[in-house]
């Protein structure tokens, strides 16, 4: 966090990751960053960047849950620049239930525990329909998706892109 008090900026953590600027740190406009709040980029090059004074890390992710130190020294407030995200986690797809009846569906659920879904792509099916339902990027939830027969009498092949948040190109073709 960031506090002003004429002109001199503190960082402060409960005690991690400090430091003082005696000048305006230069932040970006409060905006979406990656992570799950909104948070305010200084400036690269600027004051808050690789300012922290002391033992950095801790903490070891900043707000957004990337890694830092991303440069010789942590950033001052709750955006790491140029920080990555760690994710050893892919997408996974399974069938969460068939339902019989007319018509005939299948609920199948895509979850990434990783770092979330960004993602449901390319949704696609023959003889039928697949209804995706709104879900915030970066869900560590279940999103789970309905596939609905058209003609009972015909097979049904359907299938869709489950896209990591971390990595767009880590992604899960699901079928």
């Amino acid at each position: 966090m960031l506090e002003s008090a004429n002109d001199t900026f503190h960082a402060t953590s409960n005690g991690d990751c400090v430091g003082s600027i005696l000048t305006n740190p230069g932040l970006g406009v409060l905006q979406n960053n990656g992570g799950i709040n909104r948070t305010m980029a200084p400036a690269s090059p600027g004051p808050a960047v690789n300012a922290a004074t002391g033992t950095c890390p801790p903490p070891a992710t900043d707000q957004r849950d990337f890694t830092r130190p991303a440069g010789g020294a942590c950033d001052l407030g709750a955006l790491e620049v140029g920080a990555t995200l760690v994710d050893t986690m892919s997408p996974a797809c399974s069938v969460v239930a068939v339902v019989s009846g007319n018509p005939k569906a299948m609920d199948v659920r895509a979850l990434d525990t990783g770092r979330g879904l960004a993602a449901i792509s390319n949704p696609t099916v023959t003889n039928g329909t697949i209804v995706v339902p709104f879900f915030l990027p970066g869900t560590t939830q279940p999103v789970v998706l309905a596939a609905v027969k058209t003609n009972q009498a015909q097979a049904t092949v359907w299938s869709f892109t489950a896209v990591d948040a971390a990595s767009p190109a880590n992604t899960k073709l699901c079928t």
